[in-house]
């Protein structure tokens, strides 16, 4: 066992190993965050971050959270919602997360970052009770794939092998 610590007892404690491949510069480095005061035994609880070094600046890369979330390129990928088990982030431009969602459903959510926030832009969604996977662009359901093979554009009640409807806003 190879304990690296460190002996404060805060909720912000950090423990870290560092990896200097040349002139003990620091290139890269695995850190434990405390995300609760570790001098309460009941409320010892960390996060696994990795972080890289790029044109001299460091950054985190990858987080494991305490929950079981994992982040790619994301600090905190609970924020995109509590059941997030996976969130990629891709120079904060695009981003892609897996979730199982509170009411047992799997979604793949499809953000655009480019402003600064996670906004969802669409997503593909699997029910759990084996009815259908739902593709939605922004908030509203596009098309649906029921389990039976019957496939519904503009409408989730497919009918035939394939249902269209759409509805058309006529000028007066």
């Amino acid at each position: 066992t190879i304990t690296v610590g460190n002996v404060a007892t805060s909720a912000s404690g950090l423990s870290r190993l560092d990896f200097a491949p040349s002139n003990s510069v620091i290139g890269a480095r695995i850190e434990c965050h405390a995300t609760e005061d570790f001098s309460e035994v009941a409320k010892r609880t960390a996060d696994l971050v990795f972080v890289t070094r790029k044109d001299g600046t460091h950054s985190e890369k990858l987080r494991i959270t305490s929950g079981g979330s994992i982040g790619v390129g994301v600090t905190d990928p609970t924020s995109y919602g509590g059941a997030v088990k996976l969130a990629l982030n891709s120079s904060g431009h695009t981003g892609l997360t897996i979730a199982a969602g509170t009411s047992s459903d799997s979604n793949i959510f499809f953000a655009d970052g480019k402003s600064g926030d996670a906004t969802y832009r669409g997503n593909i969604k699997y029910a759990h009770n084996g009815d259908s996977m739902r593709f939605h662009t922004a908030a509203e359901e596009q098309l649906r794939i029921k389990s039976d093979g019957k496939v519904g554009i503009g409408t989730n009640d497919p009918t035939a092998h394939l249902t269209v409807y759409r509805q058309t806003a006529f000028a007066s």
